[in-house]
This record gives structure tokens, sequence and C-alpha cells, in this order.
């Protein structure tokens, strides 16, 4: 019994540990370099599954992997975040979400958690914990991938397409529980789209935590977010299966009814508030790039026409001329080179002569002359 306690501990440390890397990783390359984050992401995926198969290849210690892969996973996003500045959470449609909205997730949450776990426990026996831990592995691969997805674009394009899945895993895989039981495959395929389902909201309601609490995202994830299923896996898992079994073999009719009302519940009212909410941020988001785009679209005309006479104004050839004002614009000589086509020579070989012919010494000063060219 005690080393039993000692490992479920150790098992939700573990997943401690591993939210709070999500959200440090998050938070800190979201804004400033999201393709790093996708490469994290992926990474961390990947050792996770990588520890997996090497765990099933030997004798399998299923208590031990649940523990150790999270873990890893967090070591190596720990490891590649390394000292990245944090960035200031990026502006969505979530930014504005109504604060009595959150408690409804976490309670929704709670709901299909213990529907989930209650049905794993009355429905399933020993043999079959090595699928169950195979499509833990497999929903952890799709929380990364989804985490790519949502934080690299700033969420509200994904958030449709999010609870649309929650809405049909939630939907058809309790009907393929109570209305096909008698067939075994349709028995699984339902359990793992509910679990797929209920990934799915435990994802969203960890952006949505991440990005509202800003540095205090990693604690707010745990208070918010793991404390509540955690209860909820006691209740699913424990109380509710020990009333059950003690009610007798009246249980499992109400159970069925309730476990689907309470999934069709679920499933409307989430897809009713976070399908809003994602309309909404992407009416936003559409309109913030059209002035976007017009605010830029007219600054690089007001660059263009200023750098046409300082390129007259100097004698600049005219790759002289684009070389200096992608290199004004911010651009690196590599990704010049990479633009004109030609090589990384090539381009500091333009450079060197627009410096010469501008008397100019480094990037600064450039833009320090076309400050004072763009004044007179």
């Amino acid at each position: 019994m005690l080393l039993g306690g000692i490992a479920l501990l150790a098992v939700a440390l573990s997943f401690v540990v591993l939210a709070s890397a999500w959200a440090r990783a998050c938070a800190s390359l979201a804004g400033p370099d999201p393709k790093r984050l996708v490469f994290v992401l992926c990474a961390s995926s990947l050792v996770s599954f990588v520890v997996s198969l090497g765990f099933s290849i030997g004798e399998p210690s299923f208590e031990l992997l649940v523990a150790i892969a999270p873990l890893c996973s967090a070591a190596c996003l720990a490891l590649s975040v390394g000292g990245a500045p944090r960035a200031e959470p990026a502006g969505s449609a979530f930014d504005e979400l109504p604060r009595h909205l959150l408690p409804v997730l976490i309670a929704l949450l709670l709901i299909i958690v213990c529907v989930k776990g209650l049905g794993d426990v009355l429905y399933s026996t020993g043999a079959d914990s090595a699928l169950y831990l195979k499509h833990f592995i497999t929903v952890s691969e799709l929380v990364a991938i989804m985490s790519v997805c949502l934080f690299a674009s700033g969420m509200s394009r994904f958030a449709l397409l999010g609870w649309v899945v929650l809405v049909g895993g939630v939907v058809s895989g309790l009907g393929l529980l109570f209305f096909f039981s008698n067939s075994s495959s349709a028995f699984q395929f339902g359990l793992g789209t509910i679990a797929a389902a209920k990934t799915c909201l435990e994802l969203f309601v960890f952006a949505l935590v991440a990005c509202l609490d800003g540095k205090r995202a990693p604690r707010s994830i745990v208070v918010l977010l793991l404390v509540p299923e955690g209860v909820s896996y006691m209740l699913g898992c424990g109380l509710l299966p020990l009333a059950a079994a003690a009610s007798g073999s009246s249980a499992f009719e109400w159970f069925a009814v309730l476990s689907l009302g309470a999934g069709i519940a679920i499933a409307v009212s989430a897809f009713l508030v976070m399908s809003s909410l994602a309309l909404k941020g992407l009416g936003d988001d559409g309109r913030g790039r059209e002035g976007a785009e017009e605010g830029a679209s007219a600054a690089d005309a007001n660059d263009e026409a200023l750098f046409d006479g300082i390129a007259e104004e100097f004698g600049l050839t005219k790759r002289e001329r684009e070389t200096a004002y992608l290199f004004f614009k911010g651009y690196s000589t590599k990704r010049i080179a990479e633009l004109h086509f030609v090589s990384l020579n090539t381009t500091q070989s333009h450079l060197r002569s627009t410096y010469r012919k501008m008397g100019i010494h480094s990037r600064q000063d450039l833009i320090d002359l076309v400050a004072r060219t763009s004044g007179d």
C-alpha cells in the first residue's frame, strides 16, 4: 500500500514538472522564436516516445514508465529553452476571456475525467493495462502536436477546430461505448475517442491559463488544471467505483444514462463557449492584420522613396541599393544573399562597397543616416 502511494505521488509530481516546463517553454519562445518552439516541443515529444519504446522492448514496468517519461520530456524542454528571455504574451481573443468562464471549463474537465475514469474502472480488466498505456503515449503525442499549432499561430485559428474535435470525440465515443457495447473493438475505440477529446479539453485549459496569467502560469497550471484533474481522478477512479460496487448491479444502468447525458452537456456547452471565442478571435485577428498591413505598406513605400533618393545621392548601383535597403530593414547578410540568389561573399562585397560610398561603418550608422535624411 505504501509503495503504491509513493508511486502515485511520483507520477503526480512528474506531470507537475512537465506542465511547468511546457508553460515556461511556450511563454519564453512563442513570441520571439515560434520556429524554435516547434522544434523544442517536437524534440520533447520524441524523447518521450523513445523512452516509452525502450521500456516496451524489455520487461515493461508501466508504473515506472508513466513517472519517468514525463520527466525526460520536461528535461528536454528545460535544456532546449535554457536561458531564453521570456516574451510578453501575444494579444489574442483569449486575453479578453471573461474570468468566470475559467471555472466553467475546469468543471467540464472534472466531469469528463470522472466519466472516463469511472468507465475505465468498471469495464476494463488487468489485461488491458498495456492498451491504456499505449493510448496514453499516443495522446501525449497529440498534445505536443496541438501545442505547436496553438502557440505558433496565436491559438485563435485552431480553437474552433479543437473544439469540434472535442464535440465529435465525446459524442461519438460515448455513443460507441453504450450503443455498441457488445463489440469489443467498438468499445475500445469509444474509450479512445473519449480520451482524445479529454486531452483537447485539457490542452485548451492549459493554453488559457498559460496565456491569461503571464508570469504566474506554472503555478496557475498546477492549481487550476492539475489539482482539479487529480481530484477528479480520485472521484472517477476511486470513490465513484466504490459507490457503484456498493449499490449493486443497478449502478450500471444509471451510469450509462448519466454518462451519456453528461457527455452531451459537455460537448454542447464547450462548443458554444469556445467557438464563440474562436470566431471573435478570427474577426479581431482579421481586423488587426488589415490595419497592420496598411500601416506596414505605407511605411515601406516611404522608405523605398527615401532610399531611391539616398541611392541617387551616393551613386549606388541597383544591387547596392537593394542590399542597403534590406540591411536597413534588419535582414542579415545571409538572408539577403538567399533573397538575391547570390553567395554570401557577393552580398558582403556589395555591403562593403555601400559602406565606402556612404562613409559609414555599421548598421546603426546607416539607420542614423536614413533618419537624418528623413528629417531633412
